[in-house]
């Protein structure tokens, strides 16, 4: 039987993560695959919130940091006590699924892949589009990165590439796909798994919002370029013969 964990790392924002979960429930088939919560110290609504899910949906397992150590430290936490898996897949707790199945789905974009791939879901992204095995994958390399919203590592991808770093926190998503350049391991998303990043309400209603996304496109600006620089190389995937 395929050994497949989904972790989803948690800090606060109840509201996007109810959605999130509820939608996470609906998708999936819990017994196909391990699910493991991890909250990244929360606070007391949260804390109820989770308690009380887990009780609703005893297959599922529930971590917890007395502190927030960030999300690198977190899902490095939990990948270390279940060494061994098939694959690993990160989702955030603003990520809503809307395809049944979608695990069975990944799977066999893995297969086609051959297990040294970097798979995710169709999210907000757009890249350059390519048919592969019957299915249609989007190659988003170098401009962005995949982890950051719905990420799967396979065993034998992690073992080249090891756990993610955790010291730059903005960048660790950056750094795990340079590593992932220099090993010539790929990431793609398969449009046949639809989701959609949740938008922060507290956020977008905020007085300092346009200062907000302005800082955000100026981090997605700088890890592009970061990308770029650490690749060294200008990627054409029509040129590379997909």
């Amino acid at each position: 039987m395929t050994k497949h964990l989904v972790i989803i790392p948690i800090f606060n924002d109840l509201v996007i993560l109810k959605k999130t979960l509820k939608s996470y429930i609906v998708a999936t088939d819990l017994r196909a695959c391990e699910t493991a919560l991890i909250d990244d110290g929360s606070g007391k609504s949260t804390k109820k919130y989770l308690e009380n899910f887990i009780k609703q949906n005893p297959l599922i397992s529930l971590y917890r940091n007395r502190k927030n150590l960030g999300k690198p430290k977190s899902v490095n936490k939990i990948i270390h006590a279940h060494p061994g898996m098939d694959y690993y897949t990160i989702i955030d707790s603003d990520v809503k699924i809307f395809t049944r199945n979608w695990h069975e789905i990944l799977l066999r974009a893995h297969k086609i892949w051959r297990s040294q791939a970097i798979l995710g879901a169709e999210l907000h992204l757009r890249g350059f589009l390519f048919k592969k095995g019957g299915m249609e994958f989007g190659d988003l390399f170098p401009f962005w990165t995949l982890p950051g919203g719905f990420f799967s590592i396979p065993g034998p991808v992690f073992k080249k590439l090891g756990y993610f770093y955790d010291k730059i926190r903005r960048h660790e998503d950056a750094d795990y796909c340079r590593r992932a350049a220099s090993q010539n391991i790929r990431w793609y998303y398969t449009t046949d798994i639809k989701a959609k990043g949740l938008p922060h309400v507290s956020v977008s209603r905020s007085r300092g919002y346009a200062k907000h996304k302005k800082r955000e496109e100026k981090i997605y600006k700088k890890r592009a370029e970061y990308i770029m620089r650490t690749h060294r190389v200008y990627y054409n995937p029509f040129k590379e013969g997909i």
